[in-house]
């Protein structure tokens, strides 16, 4: 597969499950990591801001966004049969950015209008994620991670400690356009 051509300011989003060959990315390269379930759909706007940033870029959104969802026209079509589950999709992506682009995770409270309704606990995945990198770090400072939290963040504090304790200079950030221009920063 040949890299995909960029329209000038635009977009290129790869969504769950589909497989772009690493070698077809040839721009800014971001991982959007942080509760989906009952987040309010942080990650539209993250990339919109990523966009009046930066010319051209790829974001790893693990959204299920569809067809007629306002960020589906920026999906960049991929091989549907290289992943058998979403976890070994986010798995590869977030190693691929790791080594060469910007994981960024951004932790809102959870939403009043539209909570996680599953059953299961608002960000249960996330905690994992960003213990596992938040060590890959701290024995490995080449890696882009830049973290964001709102203050309603369940746990915010207790992740910030944790932080603390393994990487006394990392910071983490109130506002997700924070967050965002740090991880522009971080490839430039």
């Amino acid at each position: 597969m040949k890299a995909v051509p960029f329209k000038e300011n635009e977009m290129r989003i790869i969504l769950p499950k589909s497989f772009v060959p690493l070698e077809a990315i040839n721009g800014p390269f971001f991982y959007l990591a942080g509760p989906v379930l009952g987040g309010d759909g942080w990650q539209q706007d993250a990339c919109w801001m990523l966009d009046r940033k930066l010319k051209e870029f790829y974001a790893v959104v693990p959204c299920r966004w569809l067809q007629g969802s306002p960020m589906f026209p920026f999906n960049v079509q991929g091989r549907q049969d290289q992943f058998d589950r979403q976890t070994h999709w986010e798995h590869f992506y977030l190693q691929a950015v790791a080594a060469r682009g910007c994981i960024v995770f951004w932790l809102p409270g959870e939403s009043k209008r539209n909570p996680r309704q599953d059953g299961s606990p608002y960000a249960r995945d996330t905690y994992g994620e960003l213990g596992y990198w938040r060590a890959k770090l701290s024995h490995n400072p080449a890696i882009r991670l830049v973290v964001g939290a709102e203050e309603g963040f369940l746990g915010r504090s207790q992740i910030a400690r944790n932080f603390e304790l393994d990487l006394p200079k990392f910071t983490i950030y109130s506002s997700l356009q924070e967050t965002i221009e740090v991880a522009v920063n971080s490839l430039r």
